[in-house]
């Protein structure tokens, strides 16, 4: 996971807050696929994103 540049080795089961104003990105060094759950609040229709 990187946080506003600084880069954070994350393992099963860790849990981040990341603020709203933080620039993030998750990159998956893994060589199986990556599984997440992101919770955000409050929800606001224009976050969505599809994959």
């Amino acid at each position: 996971m990187v946080v506003n540049g600084t880069e954070y080795p994350v393992q099963p089961g860790d849990a981040l807050r990341i603020e709203p104003a933080d620039q993030h990105s998750i990159h998956n060094t893994g060589q199986s696929d990556l599984k997440l759950i992101f919770i955000k609040t409050p929800y606001l229709p224009d976050d969505r994103v599809d994959l």
